[in-house]
């Protein structure tokens, strides 16, 4: 028994969609499904739906077009192990205060009880640190 007579069995829609998908998928094609997606990037959360059915299509295309094999694909969580030496970066952000007097720069920087920080370094995996007049480690206040 093939793998497309096991498709077959198995779900016959699905089959006869990859059989259609095999015959579009051509590089124009992705072009194509990528521009669409740049486009509704233009709308965000608005066609949620068609968001995951697009990006659905173009990883198909795509193991179409380049034989990706599914054991070969890396998760999000699979990352190399690290080598070298540990660099660590700092860079020091001047907030425009003079050019925007009225603007509370720290207390949107900061949050509520610190969460907006907490969630920044979160999501950057970064160490934020304000520093200067409105923040708690001010040490004129």
């Amino acid at each position: 028994m093939t793998l497309e007579e096991a498709a077959m069995k198995k779900d016959p829609g699905q089959a006869n969609l990859d059989s259609v998908l095999v015959s579009k998928a051509t590089p124009e094609y992705l072009q194509d499904l990528l521009k669409d997606k740049r486009q509704l990037q233009n709308f965000p959360n608005m066609f949620i739906h068609l968001e995951i059915i697009l990006e659905k299509e173009i990883n198909r295309v795509r193991e179409k077009l380049f034989h990706l094999n599914e054991s070969f694909r890396k998760t999000e969580n699979e990352l190399p192990e690290p080598s070298g030496v540990i660099t660590t970066l700092q860079e020091k952000v001047f907030v425009p205060v003079k050019e925007n007097p009225n603007y509370n720069f720290v207390g949107r920087l900061l949050g509520p009880r610190g969460l907006t920080a907490k969630q920044l370094e979160q999501d950057l995996e970064c160490k934020i640190m304000v520093r200067g007049k409105g923040s708690l480690r001010d040490k004129k206040k």
